[in-house]
């Protein structure tokens, strides 16, 4: 999977990290948490080509705080906000996917 993973230049070293360690414990969960992570970031239950990663901005909402993940998943796309450690990176990860809404914006 890390191979697969494209950072945006505006992402930390350190989000880069809180991702990475969030994706291990999701896959050390069992296969269908990680299937669910990556269906929801490609709308596909396979592993997609490249996932590019951006930093979501957050308009002053404190890290850690309730944002969400986002993804756009016509282009692989997965928005962080900056959370501070990698356990909340895989708490709001995991919460973000067990959220089964589709909205157009």
């Amino acid at each position: 999977v890390w191979e697969r993973i494209e950072f945006h230049a505006d992402v930390p070293h350190r989000t880069r990290e809180a991702l990475q360690h969030a994706l291990s414990r999701i896959a050390a969960g069992g296969d269908a948490k990680l299937r669910d992570v990556l269906e929801f970031i490609s709308d596909a239950r396979g592993l997609p080509d490249r996932i590019k990663v951006t930093l979501m901005c957050v308009d002053g909402a404190p890290a850690g705080g309730p944002r969400l993940p986002r993804s756009h998943t016509c282009f692989c796309k997965l928005e962080l906000p900056p959370y501070d450690t990698p356990e909340q990176v895989c708490e709001k990860l995991l919460l973000a996917t067990s959220e089964k809404s589709f909205a157009l914006v």
